[in-house]
């Protein structure tokens, strides 16, 4: 018989101890890791907390965000076995258990047509459900209904305040979600809840004629993460379903129509366009009589000028709002340029001191009349700009 001999077994320590190079002196014991349950049994006791502090469950219809929150993963909680299962151990106050989660526990259609107590889906004759000489169909989407790839969004800017607003909204109780009802809800400037982030639909494509002979529409759907895909409005359905917290954004508000900027069609909000005076002159401009700033925000006006004595872009001075235009389906910053370059002649030349002794050159503020700003904006809305030009003298706007 063939023994094979190795070298005694040294022990740990020794190893270790004999470490001179001090390769070993940086190991670090690995550290730990909240696993899947550990996230999930920690969630359910804020759940439980919530509980004990309001002695009622969490309500999906709260106009409070937070608990909302906990309602939804209270839900999804209920829906998954397993974690029901897990977690009753810490089910302190039987939130488990409740008639109320009943709808959770319908696992097929077996279940469905079980509690139907009136009757309402007794089939009677069930032959007409039988197809003859028609091809089956698997179940499974089509092929090329899966293939909506996402990509950057290349003009996220026109999105970017909508998101913004959006959860501004969901905070303050001003829109709120619900549960999709039906394909019908899906249309162009809708908001959804999906895989934990905000999605809208920015343009419902024409139909499509599917392998099943179905119209199907794509959709051109924006993501809160500056990515879009032209995903179809059935493929967008199904996961807002399958999603345990897929909702739909509602709002109570009208739809705003603000003249200038808006061509009558919902577009989401892309910014404001502001223009700006200076409260008190400082000596040293004195000699500019139409003195404005035009600039433009992603958030508020107010926000804006909120620290304007201390913004070199505000000559460090109190300033006030006398004209301001909310931008829908166009770039605020573009048409701050465009105003920038047009009345370019009347643009502030010279060099101030600011409080902390640096010399800066303003390059936002113009010396011209508030109706020429306002003018020149209605022109570079229009496309018609360039049939005008700024008489240097007046700063009025005349046709070349």
């Amino acid at each position: 018989m063939l023994v094979l001999r190795g070298r005694p077994k040294i022990p740990l320590a020794d190893i270790l101890n004999d470490d001179d190079l001090g390769l070993l002196a940086e190991v670090k014991p690995k550290e730990y890791q909240a696993t899947e349950n550990q996230v999930v049994i920690e969630q359910f006791a804020e759940i439980n907390d919530f509980f004990r502090r309001h002695q009622r469950r969490p309500s999906e219809n709260s106009k409070d965000f937070a608990e909302e929150l906990l309602a939804l993963r209270l839900n999804n909680v209920c829906c998954n076995l397993k974690w029901r299962e897990m977690l009753k151990l810490y089910d302190e106050f039987g939130l488990l258990d409740e008639e109320e989660n009943a709808a959770a526990k319908i696992m097929g259609w077996d279940d469905i047509f079980a509690d139907d107590d009136l009757g309402l889906l007794d089939a009677g004759n069930t032959e007409i459900f039988r197809l003859a000489h028609v091809g089956g169909h698997t179940g499974k989407p089509y092929a090329d209904e899966e293939n909506a790839e996402r990509q950057p969004c290349a003009d996220f800017w026109r999105f970017e305040a909508l998101f913004q607003q959006t959860h501004a909204d969901l905070k303050s109780g001003r829109a709120y979600l619900e549960r999709l009802k039906t394909e019908q809800n899906l249309q162009k400037g809708g908001l959804f809840l999906l895989g934990g982030q905000l999605c809208y639909i920015a343009e419902v494509m024409e139909a499509e004629v599917r392998q099943s002979h179905r119209a199907q529409f794509r959709l051109r759907l924006i993501y809160e993460n500056a990515t879009e895909s032209n995903i179809l409005m059935r493929s967008l359905a199904r996961a807002v379903y399958k999603d345990p917290n897929g909702r739909k954004v509602m709002t109570d508000r009208p739809p705003e129509n603000d003249g200038l900027f808006s061509d009558g069609q919902s577009h989401p909000v892309t910014g404001w366009l502001y223009v700006a005076a200076l409260v008190a002159a400082k000596p040293e401009l004195a000699a500019y009589r139409h003195l404005h700033k035009i600039g433009f925000t992603a958030t508020t006006v107010e926000a804006r000028l909120a620290d304007s004595a201390n913004d070199i872009a505000f000559l460090e001075s109190e300033v006030r709002p006398v004209l301001a235009f909310e931008c829908r389906n166009i770039n605020p910053q573009t048409l701050e340029s465009l105003l920038h370059a047009f009345f370019y002649g009347q643009r502030l030349n010279l060099t101030l001191i600011s409080k902390n002794g640096q010399s800066y050159r303003p390059h936002e503020w113009f010396d011209v009349p508030l109706a020429s700003i306002e003018e020149a904006a209605g022109y570079i809305v229009a496309g018609t700009i360039n049939r005008y030009r700024v008489n240097q003298t007046t700063g009025q706007i005349v046709v070349k």
